[in-house]
Order: C-alpha cells, then structure tokens, then sequence
C-alpha cells in the first residue's frame, strides 16, 4: 500500500540566505492558527480567562506582569502540593478600592491601587481557596472535629482521675509494720 504524505513547503529569504521550510499539512494548519490567534488577541487576553478585572477609577496596572505573576503563583501551589491537575483560580481584580481585600465569598481581590506583592498573595490565597472540592472540605471538616472529640487534655485527664480515684488492691492482714525485718 503506497501511502503519499502531503507537505507544504515554504520559502523564507533573508538579506543573506534562502531557506526552505518544509512542513505537513497538518503542522502547517496548527503554525498558521496559532499565529492567526496570537496576531488577533493581545498578550493579556490569555490570562483574562483566569481572573477578570474592574478598574474603577481606570487606573494604569501592568496587564503582562500580572498574567505572569497569576500563573508563576498558581505553578507554585501545584509544585508544593504535588498536584496532578492544574490549579487556575478564578477571580475578579477590583482596582481603585478604598483598601486591599480579599473576599473568597464574592471572589474579589480588591486593591486600592496595583501591588504585585499582594496580588500574588491573593492568587496564592484563591488557589488554596478553590483547590479543594466541597467534598473534600467536609471530609477535612468531619475528621477534625473527630479528632478532637477524640482528644482530651492532660489536665483534664488528671482532674478526672482525681475526683474517682480509688484505692488499689490490699492484701487482707498485711501492713507496712509487717514488713519489717
């Protein structure tokens, strides 16, 4: 069975040399899309699929360095968690806040003005937030609170052995003036 491969070939020139590029169609079909995507969304569009952002007073933050930083936080949790999957935490960055906050309930990290400091904290802190399933949290949460209905203090330990205390065995007849030599 002859089997024909179709390759697309492309020829690059420079000032000083002539190249030849020869590609399958395939290869060539995933280059031209790629570069096609990457041409028509701008470098932050990536990590805009993460995290959102409400710039209230339309102040000037440094789009690139903030995808970085979400990706370079959230690389980290996996590493020292040892994770399988990835963790991409999904939030909104509220600039121009009267303070800085984080807020797991509405999914905020509100900054009064842009700290690449606490945004990598708060990418830390969501990552931690949002890795656990609610499974897991109430798994986490049953075993705690069995834990320490299981655990008493040794100063608890002591005042109950104190209030039912009772005396050892005796040997009938005997006494410590019988032991005497």
């Amino acid at each position: 069975m002859n089997l024909t491969r179709s390759v697309a070939c492309l020829r690059l020139s420079g000032l000083l040399t002539k190249h030849k590029l020869c590609l399958s169609r395939t290869v060539l079909f995933s280059v031209v899309t790629t570069t096609m995507l990457l041409t028509l969304f701008p470098s932050g569009a990536v990590g805009q699929d993460f995290f959102t952002v409400r710039n209230q007073k339309k102040q000037k933050w440094p789009e690139a360095e903030a995808n970085r930083l979400y990706l370079l936080a959230s690389q980290a949790v996996e590493r020292e968690f040892k994770l399988t999957r990835p963790v991409r935490p999904r939030f909104t960055l509220v600039l121009g806040y009267e303070g800085n906050q984080l807020d797991v309930n509405t999914g905020e990290l509100r900054m009064a003005k842009w700290d690449r400091r606490i945004f990598a904290d708060g990418v830390i802190l969501f990552c931690m937030e949002q890795m656990l399933t609610p499974d897991t949290r109430l798994q986490l949460l049953r075993r705690t609170l069995l834990a320490a209905e299981s655990v008493v203090d040794v100063d608890e330990k002591v005042a109950r052995s104190e209030h039912t205390e009772t005396p050892g065995p005796s040997i009938p007849g005997a006494s410590h003036a019988d032991n005497k030599p």
